[in-house]
């Protein structure tokens, strides 16, 4: 479900975020380089959101 919220191509497509970041984020908070819950929550609840709007 993330993963696919937070696809590069999606996330350049809809034009809303900066996609780079989010993706070195995901993978930091993934590998456990990182803890990066709060703020890719935040992107995933706005990417779901505007999934049903």
């Amino acid at each position: 479900w993330a993963e696919a919220l937070l696809d590069e191509s999606r996330l350049r497509s809809e034009g809303f975020f900066h996609p780079e970041p989010i993706r070195i984020m995901w993978a930091e908070h993934l590998s456990g380089k990182q803890n990066w819950q709060y703020h890719l929550w935040s992107v995933l609840m706005f990417q779901a959101w505007l999934d049903v709007n």
